[in-house]
């Protein structure tokens, strides 16, 4: 949601490397904090020949330990470290206490990676609502961060878990009881 309350959808393109480097220095010094999450990559554009028409290229590089500078053309990168730095710049566009949508934020991420970025991201106050197909993180979250979505006869109902368990954190592994089915019944 942009500074006018309006959605924003940075999945491609012009805005989201206009974000990349605007907050790269911001994403640099986090990195720099938090080494095992994500490398520290200065991000740069490069125009491409003007006669062609074609768009601005993405660079990222990096100070190896011994000095030398390695620059990567974005697309010789992953796509789960490019999704990060989209990701981390997405979140430090925005002030600190705000409420970030990422669909399907599990795509192209380590598993650790992505519940760390979670759990900094609520250290640094920022809320996260996002949708996942890492049953991993079910165990991560508390019952009450936890919602399901149901399609039934053309509609959609929204649980939170510890509505249908109100007793759910007496109980080891939420993920375990998802992969077994204990919760497709309460649609």
């Amino acid at each position: 949601i942009d500074d006018k309350g309006n959605p924003q959808n940075l999945s491609e393109g012009e805005a989201v490397r206009d974000l990349l480097l605007s907050k790269n220095e911001q994403v640099i010094d986090f990195a720099k904090k938090h080494p095992t999450l994500l490398k520290p990559f200065s991000v740069s554009s490069k125009a491409r020949d003007p006669k062609s028409g074609t768009k601005d290229m993405v660079y990222y590089s990096y100070e190896t330990e011994r000095g030398f500078q390695l620059v990567y053309p974005e697309a010789f990168l992953s796509n789960g470290t490019r999704k990060q730095y989209q990701i981390y710049s997405l979140i430090f566009s925005r002030p600190k206490g705000s409420t970030i949508f990422i669909d399907e934020i599990d795509n192209g991420f380590h598993p650790k990676l992505l519940r760390a970025l979670i759990e900094e991201m609520q250290k640094e106050g920022y809320q996260l609502i996002f949708t996942s197909h890492d049953t991993n993180l079910l165990d991560d979250l508390r019952p009450d961060q936890i919602f399901f979505t149901y399609w039934k006869d053309g509609v959609s109902t929204i649980r939170r878990l510890d509505s249908i368990y109100p007793r759910i954190r007496e109980i080891n592994s939420i993920e375990n009881m998802y992969l077994r089915g204990a919760f497709d019944q309460n649609g």
